[in-house]
């Protein structure tokens, strides 16, 4: 009887092994560049590593189809949160809000294209349903207000959504009042957004 020889099979296991290998150590050192690339990605670094953090919460609460306000403060500005009745259809809705990095986010401007501006304030807002994850866009049938009132808001701003690091969109704001250094200003806004407002600095960067 002839005997197979096991050599060939162990052999072709080796190459497999240290080509598999090759690749995974070779996709982890290349970074999230190269996951990008072969159509993993873009890649989040997750909220604890995007700029400006927007993870500490200072303020939840529940509402029904009636709608109704979330008023807090972050920091000294002060942030009325109002939800329309049947804003978001039946069912309630949890909404949180949560106080940002405002340092880290000043940091990031550069990379934002707003090399001559500095942070003026900020909050997170999340709509979250039943199950916990925040609710989609087209279940905003109407806007919800956000109010913000504080030092430094009467001067030129721009108020910015951070879409992840490196991408902000501008949201259209309403100046309502001003005495002195104290604004109100209002935006709004169809779904959970992470929101800075910056104004000018004669600071180079």
């Amino acid at each position: 009887m002839q005997t197979l020889s096991s050599r060939p099979c162990v052999r072709s296991f080796r190459s497999i092994c240290l080509a598999l290998g090759a690749t995974t150590l070779g996709m982890l050192t290349s970074g999230p560049a190269a996951l990008a690339a072969g159509g993993y990605g873009p890649v989040s670094p997750g909220p604890s590593g995007a700029p400006g953090g927007f993870t500490k919460v200072v303020a939840t609460k529940s509402f029904g189809a009636s709608g109704g306000a979330l008023k807090t403060k972050v920091g000294a500005d002060r942030f009325d949160v109002s939800l329309p009745a049947h804003a978001f259809g039946s069912g309630r809705v949890e909404v949180e809000v949560t106080k940002p990095n405002l340092a880290a986010l000043d940091h990031a401007l550069p990379r934002l294209g707003l090399r001559r501006a500095r942070v003026i304030t900020g909050l997170g807002v999340a709509f979250l349903g039943s199950s916990g994850a925040k609710l989609p866009p087209h279940r905003f049938r109407r806007p919800v207000r956000i109010i913000l009132e504080g030092a430094g808001l009467s001067q030129s701003l721009r108020v910015l959504d951070l879409l992840r690091p490196g991408k902000a969109r501008p949201l259209r704001l309403v100046r309502l009042s001003s005495i002195g250094k104290l604004a109100r200003i209002a935006i709004t806004v169809r779904g959970s957004e992470d929101i800075f407002v910056v104004g000018t600095s004669h600071k180079h960067r």
